[in-house]
């Protein structure tokens, strides 16, 4: 398995997994969105003298005798992200906030959701070090990102 241990090299050499992981699904995301576009608009990318006639057709089942198309794959995937993050990586207080452990990310989110931000950034600075400034901006952060 040459992906395996491809990981486990840049692991030993000091990169950081969560930034892999980060990258993975950047090019994840990428890698759906032009095959979305290509499915869009296949002859976009050939550049020819000549126009040619293609066509790709997606659809979803029949409903009373006609197919239900499926337009423009590629504009609205960053809509359908699971994440809510719009393709986007993570931020950088997502990235600590998923490293706590459950009960006190559990913890925190209870806080954080209920607008109690200064004994959420206590309980932040707590755990990630840091500034008491730095703490209470980075639960404000958390707070628009859940």
């Amino acid at each position: 398995m040459t992906g395996n241990y491809t990981v486990q090299r840049l692991v030993a050499n000091g990169s950081n997994p969560d930034d892999l992981i980060d990258l993975v699904r950047e090019v994840q995301v990428n890698a759906i969105y032009n095959i979305a576009q290509l499915i869009d608009w296949p002859a976009e990318e050939l550049d020819l003298d000549e126009t040619l006639d293609m066509a790709v057709s997606v659809g979803f089942p029949e409903k009373d005798g006609k197919a239900l198309p499926i337009h423009e794959l590629h504009a609205c995937l960053m809509e359908r992200d699971p994440s809510g993050r719009h393709g986007e990586p993570r931020s950088f207080e997502q990235r600590q906030f998923q490293q706590l452990p459950e009960l006190l990310r559990n913890e925190l989110k209870e806080l954080i959701l209920s607008k109690n931000f200064s004994p959420a950034a206590l309980l932040w600075k707590k755990h990630t070090g840091g500034e008491l400034k730095s703490a209470l901006a980075a639960v404000q952060s958390l707070y628009r990102q859940l």
